[in-house]
């Protein structure tokens, strides 16, 4: 016997509402198992789509890149789950003089899209 989906989806995506719970989650240092059971969904779900919309911030010159596959030497944040600056107390004041800064978000930055503008130097 299966179980019936939560609530009745036939795909995998996380809709717009959930990504912006996702991102006021992790602002908040909840784990992934935390963040799925608010959401109602798998904590791999979770990961996979923290990892798939992570981007750098800074260096100024790699502004919304996609977050390298390779972070060693940088922050020790990034070395463990979520691997993104999101609820870092040094995210916010003076901030945080290691690079790369990698960010979850709900947007794609538009210098990332085609035709987009690059930010401002």
């Amino acid at each position: 016997m299966s179980r019936p989906k939560p609530s009745g989806r036939s795909y995998g995506r996380l809709t717009r509402h959930e990504r912006n719970t996702v991102e006021r989650m992790l602002d908040r240092n909840r784990s992934a198992r935390e963040i799925a059971a608010e959401l109602g969904r798998s904590p791999s779900t979770v990961t996979r789509e923290v990892a798939a919309h992570r981007y750098v911030t800074a260096p100024r010159s790699r502004y919304g890149e996609p977050a390298p596959a390779d972070l060693s030497g940088a922050c020790p944040r990034l070395s463990a789950w979520p691997r993104c600056c999101n609820g870092c107390s040094h995210r916010r004041g003076y901030g945080c003089s290691r690079r790369p800064r990698v960010f979850y978000g709900l947007a794609t930055p538009i210098w990332t899209i085609p035709g987009g503008t690059a930010p401002p130097p």
